[in-house]
């Protein structure tokens, strides 16, 4: 056999033995014998595990391995639970195993910083132990590796920052500084997914660490130390970083290199607390040795403009960042945005920010900045250089102690010039508008930040136009004082704004304004005047002054002179002026000119509404020193509509005023009022006291609305009479008005003279009113009216022999005697000239008939009324419903309301009269009744009833449902006649004699007989009751021999029943007399139909059988119990109930007999159906 083929036999021989019993060749001790002894030579630190597992002949597993960073076993640098070390196949056939792969699974690496900052790793081999130096290279593959980092200068003191995933493969090489090649991937779970390869040895390192499109996220800055985890948490990034980071080593022990980049390519970027966004960001940036530098330029857009960095470093050594900034602003645009953006931003750009907002600063600026912030430094310093480049400016002013702004916003277009910001100061230099219609330099300084707080500003203007961009520029009293000018035309002006540093208020402004032939309307005396020249000087020493105006008004002359603070114009404030006018309009223009400095006059024209033209001469002046002011009126035609009394219409005055010491005369004025003639003479108070004396004559007044409202404005009680009567015809007046400190006095005399008057919203009339009202003051007297209402073929007369009424303190009163209603007929006609409720409530009671009224010593008083009424009815009736009347009849009806009583009180007495209630007639009926809150009640009621009498203690009637009316009756009735009863109610009374009496309950509504409810009870005598139609049908049925019995067959009767449900429910039914005895019980209803049970009793034999209990013979050996009677009361139908056909012996042990009861036919119902 050749020698290869004895190897490869030997071989498989072998494997053989391992596949049969590997325990032969492989146990577990040697392994571990191993392990320790390689540990022990080679590795300087310490190393501890769990236990070492043989998997197979060439692999074992060593579990919770631990390599230590110290030799005190303080501290961890790698752990790993599950280590798997992989030999050479073909181990055995030497002395030691041979280390072919090591597998780490889950391992974690614990990297610490230094004190002082830097990365430092512990070396792994004895002195001497370099690859190559009798040092095995095994393949290594790590699967799920975590880095620990503690210490680190970046991380919070309190925090680790752990790095999960990274799978890698060290794969051996030749070189024996840098042993191994590592490649692979860390699947970070928080920071994505990095690309990682370089070269690792004992001493030496270098690699590098890439992640593409990294995007910042809170997760990634958790464990940061403080300042840089509030600096990065607040950035909101939108768009991705390439990021790469090299580590290098020469030797490691002492320190490692660690360079990282971030390029971006149009990121965006927005800090937390700031608004607004940084987009487009380009550039990269680096960091090395704790600090970051930029790589080449960086740009980026702002919402407002572009912005280049041309320097950035940030030192993040020390304790605190340090940085310098420095860069371009190649546009940038301002607006109100941008310096509310401002404000969020660290000092000074708050205090730019409110530079902005007062200055109102919109459109474009390129400008350089430098940001720097040192070690010693406790605030960012800031140098801002901004070059206006057509910007539009206009200063509102800062904000004062009561939040508003106090600026003039005059718009200053298109303006150059310069502005340098420093971190306590601000410079405004050579701001100028290149507008054309607003000539305007503007310069300035601004101090804040550790300067106190102050500003100067000083604005020159030139041909400068009174228009609305003038008025927005003033504030609050300025553009009070402008506005009540409305003021046009142009003016130079000179304006300086200061607030001196520290100040605390408001700033002081000073404005010199010269008028070139402008036009205004003075709020003191607020008439347009034209081709006004002069000047006007705001914000010295005593106050803003005008000085010797003079102007045109209109086609009036108006001669001025004189002088007005303007400054306190709004508040009255002093003046001196002779004024003159001629063909002055009296209008609201010339009242708002009276009204600032003469109120009280222009009070009185404004309430007296004067209207038309007049010429006028006065003088007048605040000056306590001067004559009083004076005013000559001449009326050329005025007219005048008082606001108190606006129904009053006064028109065509001609005549004169004077007006002097508050009082104003009226001399030899005629006028016309509602269209009539009218003389006028008195005076008038204008002073305030309103006191005024004045007579008004008219002899022949015609009558309208208009002069309805000018009679109830001098009669209060009068008021909204236009509302409620039309009136037509004409009445004399005499009008005499008096005022003083004693009082006032009103006197009005009216005399009517056939006059109609006509309800507006109500359909009453009443004609040829003639009588004579008197009013003074409170007090109002008629005396002899009379008047008709139109009702049919002949009118109701109404008569009022005298009345009056008074308004007092204690409220109104009102007294009449002699109030008569003549003819009432209750008719339709009659209805219609009612007021619409009255009219309805009485069609709704449905009478018919006719009535007189007559009223005596009616007295009304608060909470007080007393009056006598009678009242004569002729054929009155209800026409629908339950069947009432009152035919004739006195009714007398005491009506009192007093302060000691609730409600009304109504007594009164029927006497003598007739009364119709549904089917009966009451005569010569009298009563007692009353009406309160609870309704009405009659007592003591007598009267004759169907040949009887009838009296009734009490009976109610609740009017809260009117017209149906709820009542609560008990009566009692004697000795009425049954035959006058039965025919009343329909039935046959044939030949009934006999009388009843007893007493009834009922209670219901009169309109609906469902309601009614009750109960009776009355006794019968005579000598023919059996002629009640019931009892009648009964016996009639039982063959009963009337002949023999006679007239004593039945003598006395019985009946008590319930009323409900329109159904008279019989309870007890007796008749007896010498001959029989009928015991019943059933219902009667309210249509007539009879539905009754009777069970009769005999007292004599007859037809030779005997009494059985209650069974009588019908003959022919039938015995009957029980008799019924149906059928309508004027029509009864009487069958029997049971009878007896046979008799059945008893047995042993019933010595008696029974009896065997058999129907005779089947009961019938009223309908003749069988039940």
């Amino acid at each position: 056999m050749k020698p290869r083929y004895y190897f490869l036999a030997t071989l498989i021989f072998t494997a053989g033995l391992l596949t049969l019993d590997v325990a032969i060749l492989v146990r577990q001790d040697k392994f571990r014998a191993f392990l320790e002894t390689t540990i022990e030579d080679h590795l300087r630190l310490p190393v501890s595990y769990d236990d070492v597992f043989v998997e197979s002949f060439n692999r074992i597993r060593v579990e919770n391995c631990v390599v230590h960073a110290d030799s005190q076993r303080q501290e961890t640098l790698l752990t790993c639970q599950e280590l798997r070390i992989r030999f050479d196949p073909f181990w055995f056939l030497g002395d030691e195993p041979v280390v072919q792969m090591i597998e780490m699974d889950q391992p974690e690496l614990h990297l610490r910083w230094s004190p002082d900052g830097e990365l430092r790793l512990p070396s792994l081999l004895k002195p001497g132990m370099t690859p190559g130096s009798g040092v095995q290279i095994p393949e290594i593959r790590i699967d799920d590796m975590t880095f620990v980092f503690e210490q680190a200068p970046f991380l919070d003191a309190q925090s680790r920052l752990t790095i999960e995933g990274l799978d890698v493969e060290l794969e051996p090489t030749l070189s024996p500084s840098l042993p191994y090649r590592v490649t692979g991937t860390l699947n970070e779970p928080v920071f994505g997914q990095f690309e990682i390869n370089g070269e690792f040895g004992e001493a030496k390192m270098r690699g590098q660490v890439v992640r593409k499109g990294f995007w910042l996220d809170f997760d990634h800055v958790r464990n940061l130390r403080p300042d840089l985890r509030d600096l990065l948490s607040r950035i909101r990034m939108n768009g991705e970083l390439d990021l790469a980071v090299e580590l290098s080593a020469n030797d490691w022990k002492s320190k490692v290199e660690i360079v990282a980049s971030a390029e971006a390519r149009d990121v965006e970027l927005a800090y937390r607390d700031w608004p607004g966004q940084l987009q487009n960001l380009d550039g990269k940036i680096r960091y090395a040795n704790g600090r970051i530098t930029q790589d080449g330029a960086l740009h980026f857009m702002l919402e407002n403009g572009s912005v280049a960095i041309d320097d950035l470093m940030v030192d993040l050594r020390g304790p605190a960042i340090e940085f310098t900034v420095q860069g371009r602003l190649e546009s940038l645009w301002l607006d109100d945005e941008l310096a509310e953006h401002l404000t969020h931003y660290p000092d000074p750009f708050p205090a730019v920010s409110d530079v902005l907002l007062a200055t109102r600063a919109h459109g474009a600026i390129k400008g350089d900045f430098n940001l720097k912030r040192g070690a010693a430094d406790t605030r960012t310093l800031v140098d801002v250089d901004v070059r206006f480049d057509g910007a539009n400016l206009a200063y509102v002013g800062f904000v004062g102690e009561n939040g508003g702004r106090d600026g003039y916003p005059f718009p200053l277009e298109k303006v150059t010039g310069r502005v340098t910001i420093g971190n306590d100061d601000l410079e405004f230099r050579d701001i100028r508008s290149t507008s054309e219609t607003k000539d305007v330099i503007a310069n300035g300084h601004v101090s804040y930040g550790r300067k106190p707080f102050g500003y100067r500003l000083e604005f020159v203007g030139h041909d400068i136009r009174l228009d609305e961009d003038v008025r927005m520029a003033l504030r609050g009293q300025d553009r009070e004082i402008y506005d009540s000018y409305e003021a046009q035309g142009s003016v130079d002006f000179d304006l300086v704004v200061e607030l001196p540093e520290g100040s605390v208020g408001r700033p002081t402004a000073v404005l010199d304004v010269t008028l070139k032939g402008c036009r205004a309307r003075p709020a003191s005396f607020p008439l347009q005047l034209e081709d006004i020249r002069g000047s006007l000087s705001f914000g010295r020493p005593g106050g803003t002054r005008v000085d010797k105006i003079r102007a045109r008004v209109g086609d009036a002359t108006l001669d001025v002179d004189g002088v007005v603070d303007i400054a306190t114009a709004l508040d009255l404030g002093g003046y001196d002026l002779k004024i003159t006018g001629k063909d002055l309009q009296v209008d609201e223009d010339l009242l708002r000119a009276m009204r600032r400095e003469f109120p009280e006059a222009a009070a009185e024209i404004k309430k007296f509404g004067i209207a038309g033209l007049f010429d006028i001469t006065c003088a007048v002046s605040s000056s306590q020193e001067s004559e009083p002011d004076r005013f000559d009126v001449t009326m050329n035609g005025l007219s005048l509509r008082h606001e108190d009394h606006a129904e009053i219409s006064i028109s065509d005055i001609r005549g004169k005023l004077e007006v002097q010491n508050g009082k104003l005369r009226i001399l030899d004025t005629a006028l016309r009022c509602c269209g009539n003639p009218v003389r006028a003479d008195g005076y008038v108070m204008v002073d305030g006291s309103e006191a005024h004396e004045l007579t008004l004559v008219a002899g022949d007044f015609r009558l309208g609305t208009e002069a309805l409202d000018l009679a109830a404005s001098f009669a209060p009680e009068l008021s909204g009479m236009r509302d409620v009567v039309l009136v037509d015809g004409s009445i004399g007046v005499e009008l005499k008005l008096k005022r003083n400190r004693r009082g006032s006095y009103v006197r009005t005399r009216l005399d009517a003279r056939g006059l109609t008057l006509r309800g507006v919203d109500e359909p009453w009339l009443v004609s040829d009113v003639w009588g004579t009202a008197t009013i003074e003051d409170d007090l109002v007297e008629f005396t002899a009216f009379t008047g008709l209402v139109p009702a049919g073929d002949e009118p109701v007369e109404l008569t009022v022999k005298e009345a009056s009424y008074h308004r007092m303190e204690s409220g109104k009163f009102w007294e009449a005697n002699g109030i008569a209603v003549h003819g009432i007929r209750f008719e339709e006609p009659f209805y219609a000239r009612l007021p619409r409720e009255a009219g309805e409530a009485l069609r709704g009671f449905g009478l018919t008939g006719s009535c007189d009224l007559a009223v005596d010593g009616f007295n009304w008083a608060p909470g007080e009324m007393r009056c006598r009424a009678e009242i004569q009815t002729t054929a009155l009736r209800r026409a629908a419903g339950l069947r009432l009347g009152l035919p004739s009849g006195r009714i007398v009806v005491t009506l009192a309301r007093t302060s000691d009583l609730e409600g009304w009180s109504v007594k009164g007495e029927i006497q003598h009269a007739t009364l119709e209630i549904h089917k009966f007639t009451i005569e010569d009926t009298s009563a007692d009744f009353s009406i309160d809150e609870r309704g009405l009640a009659l007592r003591k009621i007598r009267g004759l009833a169907l040949g009887g009498t009838m009296n009734a203690e009490g009976t109610s009637f609740d009017l809260a449902f009117a017209p149906r009316l709820a009542f609560d009756t008990s009566l009692s009735l004697s000795t009425i006649d049954l035959s006058r009863l039965v025919a009343e109610l329909g039935g046959n009374p044939r030949s009934l004699e006999g009388r009843a009496s007893g007493r009834a309950r009922l209670s219901g509504t009169t309109d609906d007989l469902a309601t009614w409810k009750g109960n009776a009870r009355f006794e019968m005598s005579g000598r023919r009751l059996y002629e009640i139609p019931f009892y009648a049908a009964a016996l009639g049925l039982l063959s009963f021999d009337f002949l023999t019995m006679g007239e004593n067959a039945v003598q006395v009767g019985l009946v008590a029943a319930d009323i409900s449900n329109m159904v008279i429910e019989i309870r007890e039914a007796l008749f007896e007399g010498k001959g029989i005895k009928l015991k019943g019980q059933g219902t009667i209803g309210f249509d007539g139909i009879c539905n009754l049970d009777f069970s009769p009793k005999v007292v004599k034999w007859l037809d030779g059988i005997p009494i059985l209990g209650d069974l009588i013979s019908l003959g022919g050996g039938m015995i009957v119990s029980v008799v019924h009677v149906q059928g309508p009361i004027e029509d009864l139908d009487a069958s029997a109930g049971n009878y007896i056909t046979e008799i059945i012996p008893g047995g042993s042990e019933d010595s008696g007999r029974r009896l065997r009861v058999q129907p005779i036919k089947p009961r019938k119902d009223k309908d003749g159906r069988d039940q």
